[in-house]
């Protein structure tokens, strides 16, 4: 191919062939006229198509090349689509576009300055040429004929016509392309109005485009009837989509308020095996699922009471055999779970074509709650009519009615049907000394608009007896504010009202006997306020009355006394009755030990309506025992006691001012020089008796252990002696005996009755325990006991010997200390030696009871072998 220029003229004639057919481009190759047919395409949809989608793909990229060039070019042999004609493609720059044939393989390539020239003239569409101002330089005879049948009369023949010059000027002025659709009678035309660079006219290109106009109008209104019938079926699916969701909601609101209903549904078949087709989800309301029971795996009647079965069978099959179209049932179900409900049963039978029973169907809806109010509504009615409380209802007004008595008026010796058919007036039944007052009372509240006022008068029953009544009355008012009802109990308050004249006069007995009392009294409310005291607790003090009252104990007590009750105030009040010691200060800032009894002040309900206390002054019953305390104490081994190869540490607390805990340490035995004994012993009970028999026992340990012998007969001598001394009171003694020799570390003990001792050893951090058989002393006085013998320890072991008033000890919520406590803290302070483990011991039980004081004396010896070093 070679690059073709074609001149801009426009006149001339030169000779072309007719089978060539010419197409206009703008510069980007895109087709804007079509001046032929082209094979296998619709000429009037070709305007806007890229030249390239003409040809097959390989052509196709040759035309794009040359197009890319923007020079043209002559010979380019091209495959149409559709339809596989080949055809020769010649291609001209022309203005602003491109001017490209088509022609056949046979037919030589055109001159092209006399195809261009020969173009405009042969073209059967308008090509016309004007200047600015709409003179015309040329046109075509399709341009003329187009020009002649747009003109008006007022029109100059040699101009463009003037509905075309702004067009023609504007596309001169601006320099561009101008593309306008002009009607012309029923024919609509494309005219292309394309500046000539340089130049001061306009070429204008006509295109009949009415086909295509048709068409298009033909195609949007074919488009807005689908338009409309989408929009007109859309809408149709929208509605039912819309109807569908609303049925589909309606049906899960339906499933939802069956599944959190307490209606069950169910369907079953009318055959024998009465098999269940359909049942709701909230049976599992019983503890079973509907799929369990659909499947089989559990049947309706196993959730039947067993005392109901029987009876519901029967039911059932009567109303098969009978043919009942609906029936009502109630019964009870048995939940797997063992809960019983009861339940109300509608079933009705639905027929096939035949009128043959072919299922069942119905509701199953719990009703233990209705049940249950039945039940306590019949108690209700049956408590009322038994209990010593009438009820009544009556009308308001002058020609007011007994409405309702209760049966149990008859406690008055009268029916309830003789007060309902007027046989009995209620006045009549009023002592007559009472009647006036009761009247005017009634009256009064009346006056007043009481809404409930309170009656207190006497009765006279149909025997004659006489009855104290408290009438409690509550007004029912309608609408305006009137009264309509009348309504209330009667309660028989005889006795209690006798009980009042009673209490009337032992007041004063009472107050005489308070007043003269030798110990303190207080009378305290709920609060523990005190609201009334004798003239003994004010002298005690050296407080008045007036001074005290409204004091409580706590304003009163020590501190150490205040933080005791506050820490126990729980467990104190909840006891009816309680005893404790405790300490209060005087007005003179003496501390005042003290003993009170206590106790709970109830109603005759059982309501709590205060508190009352009886106080004694300890203080010289203190000073005695303050000094038995340090007698008790002065015969307490020294503590520790140190010996080569040994160390003994050793305490005992008792529980009040003395105890009956026994701690000993022997050195003369007549066993050998080199034995020392541990003697641990507890008897029973605590206080000045038991502190009393354990110097007794002490004594007699002493002076036989002193004579020699083993320590079996030790032990034998002193069981026979405490025998003799306790047989009559019932008392005994617990005792742990053990003999020890430092140089060998040889053990022989003897356990009668007491706990066993326990072994810590410290490199194993093991316990063991010292065991064996032995009653309490003084049980049986010829009881022999056996001595039980451990061999020599390692140095450093621990033997721990106490009383169970250490592990029995108790904290404000009633929990012991324990033994495991108790191996927790020598295991802690095992290595700073025995004194160290009996400090901290007693230290844990105070820290562990928190205030409580101790129920039992508490005694405790650590004795560890090895020699004294290391110890602390």
């Amino acid at each position: 191919m070679t690059n073709q220029n074609p001149p801009d003229s426009l006149s001339g004639t030169m000779t072309i062939s007719t089978t060539a057919v010419p197409l206009l481009l703008d510069e980007h190759g895109v087709i804007r006229n079509v001046l032929g047919p082209v094979p296998g395409r619709n000429v009037q949809e070709l305007p806007g198509v890229p030249l390239a989608d003409l040809f097959d793909p390989a052509a196709a990229t040759a035309v794009r090349s040359l197009l890319g060039s923007e020079q043209g070019g002559a010979g380019l042999a091209c495959t149409l689509t559709p339809g596989g004609e080949t055809r020769v493609l010649d291609l001209y720059r022309w203005e602003s576009g491109y001017l490209a044939l088509l022609r056949p393989l046979c037919e030589p390539c055109p001159d092209s300055g006399a195809a261009q020239t020969r173009y405009p003239m042969d073209n059967p569409h308008p090509v016309l040429s004007a200047s600015v101002d709409g003179e015309i330089r040329f046109a075509n005879p399709p341009a003329m004929a187009l020009l002649n049948a747009m003109r008006t009369a007022e029109d100059n023949p040699h101009r463009v016509p003037s509905c075309l010059l702004p067009q023609l000027k504007d596309t001169h002025h601006t320099r561009r392309r101008r593309d306008v659709e002009m009607p012309v009678g029923n024919t609509v035309y494309m005219l292309s109005m394309v500046p000539v660079a340089g130049e001061n006219h306009v070429h204008v290109y006509g295109l009949d485009i009415t086909a295509r106009i048709r068409a298009e109008r033909a195609l949007a209104r074919s488009h807005e009837e689908l338009e409309a019938r989408v929009e007109d079926r859309t809408r149709s699916l929208t509605e039912q989509v819309q109807e569908r969701e609303k049925a589909e909601e309606a049906l899960r609101l339906a499933s939802l308020i069956v599944e959190e209903s307490p209606v069950i549904l169910f369907r079953r078949s009318a055959d024998e095996e009465r098999t269940l087709l359909y049942v709701s989800k909230n049976i599992a309301r019983f503890g079973v699922t509907a799929e369990d029971m659909l499947a089989g795996r559990v049947h309706f009647s196993n959730l039947i009471h067993p005392d109901d079965k029987e009876r519901l069978r029967a039911e059932v099959d009567h109303h098969a055999n009978e043919r009942t179209s609906e029936y009502t049932q109630e019964y009870r179900i048995l939940t797997p779970q063992g809960e019983t409900r009861w339940v109300h049963d509608e079933t009705r039978a639905e027929p096939d074509a035949n009128g043959e029973i072919c299922h069942y169907q119905g509701i199953v809806v719990d009703i233990t709650e209705r049940k249950k109010a039945e039940i306590a509504l019949a108690m209700a009615k049956t408590i009322v009519e038994r209990s010593p409380v009438v009820l009544f209802r009556r009308s308001a007004g002058t020609d007011g009615r007994l409405l309702y008595v209760s049966e149990n008026v008859s406690r008055f010796g009268y029916s309830a049907a003789d007060f309902m058919n007027g046989r009995t007036e209620f006045v009549d039944m009023v002592h007559p000394d009472d009647r006036e007052r009761l009247s005017r009372d009634v009256a009064r509240a009346a006056e007043k608009k009481l809404d409930q006022y309170y009656l207190t008068y006497r009765i006279r029953t149909a025997s004659g007896d006489v009855r104290y009544i408290d009438d409690l009355t509550s007004v029912e008012r309608g609408e305006d504010g009137e009264p309509r009802f009348y309504q209330g109990v009667l309660n028989d308050v005889t006795e209690k009202a006798l009980a009042q004249k009673e209490l009337k006069k032992s007041e004063y007995k009472y107050r005489r006997i308070v007043e003269t009392a030798g110990e303190g009294f207080l009378l305290m409310d709920r609060d523990l306020v005190i609201t009334d005291v004798n003239a003994a607790y004010c002298q005690m003090l050296g407080y008045t009355r007036k001074e005290i009252l409204g004091l409580t104990p706590f304003d009163l007590a020590t501190e150490r006394h205040a933080a005791f009750m506050e820490a126990n105030r729980h467990t104190l009040l909840s006891q009816e009755y309680r005893t404790f010691e405790g300490s209060v200060v005087a007005k003179d800032g003496r501390e005042v030990p003290i003993l009170a009894h206590g106790n709970t002040l109830n109603d005759d309900k059982g309501r709590l309506i205060g508190n009352v206390a009886f106080v004694t002054d300890l203080t010289e019953q203190k000073k005695a025992l303050a000094l038995a305390e340090e007698v008790q104490k002065s015969l307490q081994p020294a503590s520790p006691f140190i010996q080569p190869g040994l160390i003994i540490a050793s305490r005992s607390v008792a529980s009040q001012s003395v105890g009956g805990d026994y701690l000993d340490v022997l050195t003369d035995l007549g066993l050998g020089e080199s034995s020392i004994a541990i003697v641990v012993g507890d008897i029973s009970g605590h206080g000045v008796d038991s502190a009393l028999l354990m110097t007794s026992a002490r004594a007699f340990m002493r002076m036989r252990a002193a004579r020699g012998g083993t320590i079996s007969e030790i032990v034998d001598d002193m069981n026979r002696s405490l025998a003799q001394d306790m047989s009559q009171s019932g008392r005994f003694m617990t005792l742990f005996f053990l003999a020890v020799e430092p140089k060998s570390g040889r053990m022989v003990w003897i356990r009668a009755g007491h706990d066993p001792a326990l072994i810590y050893d410290i490199e194993n951090d093991s316990f063991d325990e010292l065991r064996g058989f032995g009653l309490p002393l003084g049980v049986e006085a010829n009881f022999l006991y056996q001595e039980n013998v451990q061999p020599p320890l390692p140095p450093g072991r621990l033997v721990v010997i106490g009383s169970d008033g250490i592990w029995e000890a108790t904290n404000p919520e009633h929990e012991m200390f324990g033994k495991d406590r108790l191996r927790q803290v020598v295991r802690r302070y095992a290595a700073d030696g025995p004194e160290a483990v009996v400090k901290n011991v007693f230290n844990e039980v105070y820290l562990f009871s928190r205030g409580v004081p101790l129920e039992d004396d508490m005694t405790l010896a650590v004795l560890q072998l090895g020699g004294v070093a290391g110890n602390n």
